[in-house]
């Protein structure tokens, strides 16, 4: 009887943590956030030297971004912001971590 309550309340059958699955996932987030990254870059690469000299490129999909900079790079940089901010989401040390409020 002992061995089934055991086994009910979830302590015994709970997963241990596997930290031979920390390498791989940590790669995999690193190689993301490396692509995301050179994006950016390519991006900023093809477009500043357009609207620092105001012209127009050649590209339909560049012409977008050209011809409203501010609007571009601020969805842009938001998105970074989210994406870098996104594998803290996947960490069990983050998510369990208690907060640490400030409380008058």
């Amino acid at each position: 009887m002992a061995e089934r309550s055991a086994l009910t309340d979830g302590s015994a059958a709970a997963p241990r943590n596997r930290p031979r699955m920390l390498w791989p996932t940590t790669i995999a987030v690193a190689v993301l956030i490396g692509i995301v990254l050179v994006f950016i870059g390519i991006r900023l690469v093809t477009d500043v030297p357009n609207i620092v000299a105001g012209t127009v490129p050649d590209d339909d999909f560049a012409e977008r971004y050209v011809a409203h900079p501010w609007i571009s790079y601020l969805h842009i940089g938001l998105g970074v912001v989210y994406l870098l901010g996104a594998p803290l989401q996947l960490s069990r040390r983050f998510r369990t971590r208690p907060s640490r409020r400030c409380t008058p």
